[in-house]
């Protein structure tokens, strides 16, 4: 039996259809400065911290460019 990793989710965007027709969006996101910091202090060791750091913002930024282009849409 071999022992299963953990893992988090770092970033999230859905769109959802609701029961009324709308169209719902949400992101969420692990916000990378907190990322940063607790990796930093926590596991020093990791080498990856600055990639995924700046992978959140990248994320994130072109998240919020899909929500308000897709408004045009919903």
């Amino acid at each position: 039996m071999s022992k299963k990793l953990a893992k988090c989710t770092l970033f999230d965007l859905h769109f959802f259809l609701s029961e009324k027709g709308q169209i719902e969006i949400e992101m969420s996101s692990v916000d990378p400065d907190v990322f940063r910091d607790a990796m930093e202090n926590g596991f020093p060791e990791y080498e990856g911290t600055h990639k995924i750091s700046s992978l959140l913002r990248y994320l994130n930024s072109m998240g919020n460019e899909i929500r308000e282009t897709s408004k045009r849409y919903i």
